[in-house]
């Protein structure tokens, strides 16, 4: 048997190797055909190659030979047909065992040939399945290096910068040769630049300075050091920089630096001296140069069309600057064609580019322009369906975002265009009466404040409610840990500032971007595996008027909804019957005033030394934000801005004729004052998942000054009784026991340390042996119906337009917490004890947690007899966010689920004891 076996493979063996190398002749004859430049004489040998290897079973080969066929399609400008071969050949690797690199280098091709298309998200996605299976891998190579540098610029094209960064970092890492350095460096300079952080931009453009020698990547680098002058106002060192390299480029024809790109740089810097004719003269050339280049569609038209109309726009040239705006939406819309400026492209036709957002802004802008030259109503409307598309585009890219820094970034980015679509929608109410722009500005408001807290609080809401497996369950909470240790390393690594080791928070930022990758992919497996979870995750309607007005009947109260734009602020007033909105310009005076009020509250002997001061900004404040005859009795207020930052409650209405504490009407006297971080927000069922039992404590006292902290004043006899409070105090006020009780209660206090203000990018609230900075505490699961944070500051962090103030109480309400009671300033120890004791004793007696705290304060104002613990100061700092809900406090007795239990064993027996008889 064993010599039959031998015969045969002797027989036929030759034959086969000769067939093996025949295919193997054909392939190389191929590739050296591609790099000769004759694509027509090696395209059919590549795909004979390629049917042969599929035959042979090598799919190593066969990734090869469809990267060799897209190659020769992409040389014939067959760009489509370059697409489908990798697409076709992705499909038949996904069944095959086949190299890593290989496999990599063919997505890479893939995202090459779909960017030359003009199909950018489909070239991201390719490049993002290229880094996923290097990272599966752990392969660095120049084609990983290569792959992330690529990435890179699309998120980039997204406005996405954090991203961007974060894979120009992983570039380097991945790039052991060195070999796309300095492209790397100057497009990291160029992102940071675009992202407003000039110090960055500046220190990666100077190292590029100094170590780039090829004469392209040195004329791109000097490109980017003109926009650094530019940025810096030096546009004389700009303007140099861009002659240098245009007479570089005239030397070198075929160095790939694109005139276009400095003439039109060139047309922006004479724009900022005040040049406009040189400036329109470059301008102009640049499109020329453009329409020689693009013979199709291209963004690169688009951005040009756009910078020239607003060149024109600012000069009230409207009609030109809405004639190129026009072509501008033509050349970013692939069906779109019509050069009337009546019409505009349909919104299912968006897609992720953010050039769609700011170009049909600043159509609206010239639009809503020539309504004020001629007062016709039509340019409003037109103007009104502008907006919607450039909001509709912000969506659009919110989504495509992964992180929630990158969706913060985005709405700071965009606020303006937020400002315009609202003035527009009233301008069009004053003119027409029509209450559905009164529905439209509302939902703009909406959609501008806490959209990413709203999303994350809808995700872990989706978490529970989808049926997902516990294993799964679990793989996502490490996940989701495991970023927010990365992340919370990052920004303590960040507050040394000067001191910080950038070469750390470089590698630390690198583990980050992997780990959201991998957070990001389990969470695209729970969407497209479990509908539920895909359906609960789905955009969160915005409320309409009317069911707003249903939400306020039900306790009469009235919403305050505050927008505060760069040129005017707005107010929309909801009762339950009417919606009004107010509008009044954004001036310095504005600014002054309420930061004058908020001064007051810098310290505890401000307001003492100066009552006359103190009422006069209260009074001249009350004015400003409320421009109306009367004010409701109850009120929500949902803030903006600055106005995020002052205790309503004690605002008066007129200044007290004694200016005494005593005698003054604070608006806590007459008025419930509540919070919300939206009106969506106020509309969201109660979770089921918030019906736990226990309620926790944590006082960690610091009496040994532990890690530095003062220690606490603590009143022994402050502690009120309440059934199933557990207290974590002294050193039992250890993190890692409050992260394993917090999932299991309904309400938490802390009585502790805490730090923050108006421009901290690092809250953190302290336990006994560690702090807890904001983004940790993103990352848990505390689905408690109230948390009161008995600490100093802990409503206040840096305010991000668009979203709200990065505070811990809004931290807490991320991880799931309801009900907020937080605090504006560094509160009295002393006070704040007897708020928090009067706070628990009015819940407990039924009142809702807003209610609660206003009759707090009012028993605090009434027992108080000192003249200095009268001031605002003791009493006004702490707040109440959320749906204002009542808690039961009666203890969970047996017998209430007993009984029925006991019922149905009598029914049994019962019936048992029947049969048996």
């Amino acid at each position: 048997m064993k010599n039959i076996l031998l015969y045969f493979a002797l027989l036929f063996f030759p034959a086969s190797l000769s067939a093996q190398e025949n295919i193997e002749k054909i392939y190389a004859e191929a590739e050296q055909l591609n790099k000769s430049r004759k694509p027509d004489e090696a395209l059919p040998l590549f795909k004979k190659a390629l049917t042969e290897f599929k035959k042979k079973d090598n799919p190593d080969r066969v990734a090869q030979c469809a990267v060799g066929m897209a190659s020769c399609y992409y040389k014939q400008g067959a760009y489509q047909n370059a697409i489908n071969i990798l697409n076709g050949t992705n499909k038949y690797l996904a069944e095959k065992k086949v190299s890593p690199l290989e496999h990599g280098k063919m997505l890479i091709y893939l995202g090459l040939v779909n960017n030359r298309r003009g199909n950018h998200n489909a070239s991201l996605e390719a490049y993002e399945a290229a880094i996923t299976i290097y990272e599966k891998n752990k392969i660095k190579h120049s084609n990983v290096a290569f792959a992330y540098k690529n990435a890179a610029q699309l998120y980039n094209r997204r406005l996405d910068y954090n991203t961007s960064i974060a894979y120009f970092m992983k570039a380097f890492d991945a790039d052991e040769t060195d070999q796309y350095f300095a492209s790397n460096i100057n497009q990291l300079a160029s992102v940071y630049l675009e992202k407003g952080d000039l110090e960055n931009a500046v220190y990666y453009y100077e190292i590029g300075e100094k170590k780039t020698e090829d004469k392209r990547n040195l004329a791109l680098l000097k490109m980017t050091g003109s926009d650094i002058y530019y940025k810096k106002n030096d546009t004389q060192k700009a303007e140099k920089l861009l002659l240098d390299v245009l007479a570089l480029v005239e030397k070198n024809p075929d160095m790939d630096v694109q005139p276009r790109i400095i003439y039109k740089n060139l047309g922006d810097i004479k724009r900022k001296q005040r040049n406009d004719h040189a400036a329109e003269n470059y301008y102009i050339k640049s499109l020329e140069l453009a329409k020689k280049e693009f013979r199709s569609k291209n963004r690169e038209m688009a951005k040009i069309h756009s910078d020239l109309g607003m060149f024109y726009h600012n000069r009230k040239k409207y009609d030109l600057a809405l004639d190129h705006f026009q072509k501008a939406l033509i050349q970013l819309f692939p069906r779109f064609q019509s050069n009337d400026i009546k019409d505009n492209p349909p919104a299912k036709d968006i897609y992720t580019e953010s050039w769609i957002m700011t170009t049909s802004a600043y159509k609206g802008m010239s639009l809503k322009e020539k309504f004020e030259q001629e007062k016709d109503v039509g340019y409003l409307l037109n103007a009104a369906t502008c907006f919607d598309l450039s909001l509709h585009g912000i969506k659009k890219l919110t989504h495509s975002y992964r992180t929630d820094n990158s969706k913060i970034n985005l709405s700071s980015y965009s606020h303006n265009y937020f400002e315009q679509a609202i003035e527009v929608n009233y301008l069009l109410f004053k003119n027409t009466g029509k209450k559905k722009y009164l529905e439209k500005i509302f939902s703009i408001m909406e959609r501008s404040k806490a959209s990413v807290l709203t999303a994350a609080i809808q995700k872990s809401e989706a978490l529970i409610l989808a049926d997902i497996p516990d294993s799964l369950l679990q793989k996502e909470k490490k996940l989701r840990l495991d970023l927010a240790e990365i992340n919370t390393q990052i920004k303590k690594e960040e507050l040394y500032e000067t001191e910080a080791d950038q070469e750390h928070i470089s590698n630390l930022q690198s583990k980050s971007v992997s780990q959201q990758r991998r957070y990001e992919t389990l969470l695209a497996s729970l969407r497209k595996n479990y509908p539920a979870f895909n359906s609960f995750t789905a955009t969160p309607k915005t409320p309409t008027i009317i069911e707003m007005q249903n939400y306020l009947a039900k306790k009469e109260e009235v919403l305050l909804e505050y927008f505060v734009g760069k040129e005017n602020i707005y107010l929309l007033k909801i009762d339950r019957t009417n919606a009004r909105v107010y509008q009044w310009p954004h001036t310095d005076f504005w600014d002054d005033q309420v930061r004058d009020f908020q001064d007051y509250f810098r310290n505890s002997s401000a307001i003492i030394n100066d009552p006359d001061g103190y009422f006069s900004a209260a009074e001249s404040v009350y004015k400003q934000v409320f421009p109306f005859d009367s004010l409701p009795e109850k009120i929500i207020i949902i803030p903006d801005e600055s106005l995020n930052f002052i205790p309503f409650d004690a605002l008066v209405a007129e200044t007290p004729e004694h200016n005494n504490f005593d005698e003054s009407a604070f608006l806590i006297k007459h008025h419930l004052i509540r919070y919300a971080y939206s009106g969506g927000l106020l509309l969201r069922p109660v979770s089921e998942k918030r019906n736990k039992r226990k309620m926790l404590r944590v006082e960690p006292r610091f009496a040994n000054r532990e890690r530095g902290q003062a220690p606490l004043f603590i009143r022994q006899e402050s502690t009120l009784e309440i059934k199933n409070l557990h207290t974590l105090a002294g050193a039992e006020a250890r993190l890692a026991t409050f992260k394993e009780l917090a999932p299991q209660c309904r309400l938490i206090e802390f009585f502790t340390h805490a730090g923050a203000d108006e421009t901290d990018f690092a809250p953190r609230i302290e336990f006994i042996d560690t702090s807890l900075y904001l983004p940790e505490l993103y990352a848990l699961d505390i689905p408690a119906e109230l948390v009161v944070l008995s600490a100093c500051e802990t409503g206040l962090g840096k305010f991000e337009k668009g979203e709200g103030v990065m505070s811990l109480a809004r931290g807490f309400a991320y991880a799931g917490a309801g009900n907020l009671v937080a605090s504006l300033w560094k509160v009295n120890e002393s006070s704040t004890t007897d708020l928090t004791d009067n706070l628990y004793q009015h819940l407990m007696d039924g009142k809702s947690n807003a209610m609660a705290l206003r009759a707090a304060k009012l028993q605090y104002l009434a027992g108080v007899n000192s003249d200095v613990k009268l001031s605002p100061y003791y009493w006004a700092g702490f707040i109440s966010i959320g749906p204002d809900t009542v808690m039961d406090f009666s203890p969970q007795q047996w017998y209430w689920w007993g009984l029925p239990i006991f019922g149905l064993l009598l029914i049994w027996r019962w019936r048992n004891g029947k049969r048996l008889a």
